[in-house]
């Protein structure tokens, strides 16, 4: 107990292993390997993204919002997308060490019928370690460009 509440007074920053489910999952999506890692999500993660009907939730959920995204990505109209994103920012942590939140700043790059696109997004995470590993509960994506 001591030791958690030094860890979650210490820390600064989201650590690797944090990172790890969400680095896994963007890897995946810019790869465009699909399925989409299911296994990051916790099995009551809340999903809130920018298209219909917006928010999805628990296994079920993630795995409906997984497939949207892959039919997505391999439409005959959809030529490329990519997710770069920056440092993390905004980080919290519980002070038992064992949740944390961040946002990402990311940019996705995309082309649809043959015209380029920008979206600017602010993407909010919430991690659960789950025994060792860290799982995202919360992942909502928001776009800051318009």
């Amino acid at each position: 107990m001591i030791a958690a509440l030094l860890l979650a007074a210490t820390i600064s920053a989201p650590t690797a292993e944090m990172l790890t489910p969400v680095r896994r999952w963007i890897a995946a999506f810019n790869a465009v390997q699909t399925p989409l890692p299911e296994d990051v999500f916790t099995d009551d993660a809340v999903i809130t993204d920018q298209f219909a009907p917006y928010v999805w939730s628990g296994s079920s959920g993630v795995h409906t919002w997984s497939e949207a995204l892959a039919r997505g990505m391999h439409s005959p109209s959809v030529g490329f997308q990519q997710v770069v994103t920056e440092a993390p920012r905004s980080f919290m942590i519980s002070k038992s060490g064992d949740r944390g939140s961040f946002v990402l700043p990311a940019t996705l790059t995309y082309s649809v019928d043959g015209k380029s696109g920008t979206d600017r997004a602010l993407w909010l995470y919430v991690v659960v370690k789950q025994g060792d590993v860290w799982k995202i509960a919360a992942d909502t994506w928001t776009r800051t460009d318009g």
